[in-house]
């Protein structure tokens, strides 16, 4: 406990010590593994071993693992083998001494390989058994080696691409492209085919434009073609000369040997003329609110009312979409109008729509905050609220001024004096007379 004085009487030992026979251990090991005589790379193969306990007494654990391992190496070493299988001994405390039982394991080689592969199984792979000291006896090797031969395999590539003469920015395109299966065997899992854009010939992934991905979800046969077409959104910020880039099995699905290198093509390789990205047409500009002119505002003591006189006009080449909106008056302390200035005033405009080229003249009066000096700017943002919607250049809606705040003298509010009765009655009026002195240099402001 954290208040018992001295700890160190809270520990007896036995007056004897306990004599531990240790009981003879079981002894794991692999009996026997075979597997067929030989095999193709990306094939299945079945596996099958005998554990065989050769201990004296039966495993206290109930259960572990075996694992199946395959290497070119007639002796086992741990960095030279791959692992391809694994399966799970229960019951395991029932194998008395001289007991075997029988495992089988279906794996797909590795695609690629060839030559000759051993196989090695090993019993108890993460030592879950205790067997003293016969844990070095746990793996066994086939007798002879699995023949394994190179699989033919499938090579897709990109045989062609069509597109259109010229593509415009920010609009659609339908492109067109064919790819081959040139390999020997068929392509039978389902792969990604991606379209890229791109200035160069050169192929640079981290700078190509993503068109388009397109998914491929049947099997192709050895000297088959398909074609696939795709309609892609033309990029907004590419412009002059442009590649057209066909990439199949973009992920690596399909598993071709050595012939990956083969599945990217660009359009200028088949005879094309290059493409010329035309860039989008600049959007139309409808009505164009913006504040025209602010007059110059005087010097204005916190806490007093300020007055800004302003000119908004229709820059735009349409009327108005609206008749009506609402024009703000901001105070900042910054050149920059933010989340963190205050509006200090606010009004509709209800004079109809604003065509072409006219303008209106208006006024907007707020408070200033109190204890506030030096140079502030207010901003005027006509139509805040966005009613017109066909005003397409928002930025000219703002102008600023600045003017010089000073700080009006403050006032300084103190009870003076005040006094009570010197006895009352419960449940009855009491008067407390009382004076206010103003001790500021400032005076009240009328409520």
């Amino acid at each position: 406990m954290g208040n018992e004085a001295s700890t160190s009487n809270n520990v007896k030992r036995s007056g004897i010590p306990i004599d531990v026979t240790l009981r003879p251990p079981p002894d794991l090991v692999v009996d026997s593994v075979s597997g067929p005589y030989a095999a193709g790379s990306g094939t299945q193969v079945t596996v099958s071993w005998e554990g065989l306990n050769q201990g004296a007494n039966n495993p206290l654990e109930s259960s572990w693992q075996d694992e199946i391992y395959i290497s070119t190496l007639d002796t086992f070493n741990q960095s030279q083998v791959t692992s391809m299988a694994t399966r799970n001994k229960y019951n395991g405390d029932q194998l008395n001494a001289g007991r075997e039982y029988d495992h089988t394991a279906t794996f797909t080689l590795p695609n690629g390989i060839s030559g000759q592969y051993y196989l090695y199984a090993e019993i108890d792979d993460h030592d879950d058994v205790f067997e003293y000291t016969y844990e070095n006896n746990n793996i066994t090797r086939s007798i002879a080696p699995i023949d394994v031969f190179l699989s033919d395999y499938p090579d897709l590539t990109v045989t062609n691409i069509t597109l259109p003469d010229t593509m415009v920015g920010g609009q659609t395109a339908t492109i067109y492209w064919s790819v081959k299966n040139v390999g020997i065997d068929s392509a039978d899992a389902s792969w990604r085919d991606r379209l890229y854009m791109y200035q160069d010939t050169s192929w640079q992934p981290a700078n190509a434009e993503k068109l388009s991905t397109i998914q491929h979800a049947s099997a192709l046969d050895s000297g088959m073609t398909y074609i696939d077409s795709a309609v892609v959104q033309v990029p907004t910020n590419l412009s002059g000369t442009q590649y057209v880039f066909s990439y199949t099995d973009i992920n690596d699905d399909v598993y071709e040997y050595n012939f990956e290198g083969n599945n990217r093509k660009h359009s200028a390789l088949f005879g094309d003329s290059t493409h010329v990205v035309q860039p989008p047409p600049a959007p139309p500009t409808y009505s164009d609110m913006v504040v025209d002119s602010i007059a110059p505002v005087a010097s204005a003591n916190s806490g007093q009312n300020v007055s800004v006189d302003y000119v908004v006009n229709n820059q735009g080449g349409d009327t108005s979409i609206a008749n009506n909106w609402y024009d703000y008056l901001y105070l900042s302390d910054d050149t920059t109008l933010d989340v963190n200035d205050s509006i200090i005033a606010y009004q509709q405009r209800t004079k109809g729509r604003l065509h072409p080229g006219e303008d209106y003249a208006a006024s907007l009066s707020g408070q200033l905050p109190n204890g506030i000096s030096g140079t502030h700017y207010l901003f005027i943002h006509t139509d805040k609220t966005q009613n017109n919607y066909n005003d397409t250049l928002r930025s000219n809606n703002i102008r600023r001024t600045s003017f010089n705040v000073s700080l009006t003298p403050p006032t300084d509010l103190v009870v003076d004096t005040f006094s009570f009765q010197d006895s009352v009655v419960a449940g009855q009026q009491m008067q407390v007379p009382f004076t206010i002195e103003n001790r500021g240099s400032g005076a009240t402001q009328s409520a």
